[in-house]
């Protein structure tokens, strides 16, 4: 007794047109570019609820600080990197000549506001000592130099990391947890 094939040869794919069950490659492939665009930007948006990072910081501020170094050194003037720990903000400027005997400070970039989660807690620098409100800054020389500087950074987690400014090369060294220098 012969069966009756109804449409369906092994041998064509005719047979399947009408009657899917899977899905093409070409289906999930959108499926997927479609979810990853979805978690691409939505992501960086999670993170920010969440609250900050406080190592995300210290990598942007050490991106900052080296950038200031480099940019005293070329242009042959004093950057400064100006922190407002009452507003939890930080920005970059430099010294300028108005007259013979004046300069003025001239923004470099715009005060950029930590994250809600991350603050400064405190800033050593040479000029002042140790800064725990108000505002202060680090300068950067058009030699070559910085002023030795520490920054310690908090976030509402309890973890702590310290950025130690070298003032002969740039070079910023990290710490995890509050690092006190008071006894070099």
């Amino acid at each position: 007794m012969m069966r009756e094939n109804r449409g369906r040869d092994k041998g064509s794919s005719a047979g399947w047109i009408g009657n899917p069950i899977g899905f093409t490659l070409l289906e999930l492939m959108v499926v997927l570019l479609v979810i990853g665009l979805v978690v691409a930007i939505t992501f960086p948006k999670f993170q920010e609820l969440a609250g900050g990072d406080v190592k995300r910081v210290s990598r942007k501020l050490i991106g900052t600080i080296q950038y200031l170094y480099e940019e005293a050194l070329a242009n042959r003037r004093i950057y400064r990197l100006n922190y407002d720990l009452t507003q939890q903000q930080y920005w970059a400027s430099t010294l300028q000549e108005s007259t013979a005997s004046t300069q003025r400070e001239v923004s470099v970039f715009p005060k950029t506001t930590l994250p809600t989660g991350v603050m400064l807690e405190d800033v050593v620098v040479l000029h002042e000592g140790k800064v725990n409100r108000g505002e202060t800054f680090t300068e950067f020389y058009p030699i070559g130099g910085v002023e030795k500087s520490i920054i310690h950074l908090r976030d509402d987690g309890g973890e702590i990391v310290t950025l130690e400014i070298n003032p002969l090369t740039g070079r910023v060294r990290v710490y995890e947890g509050y690092r006190d220098f008071n006894e070099r």
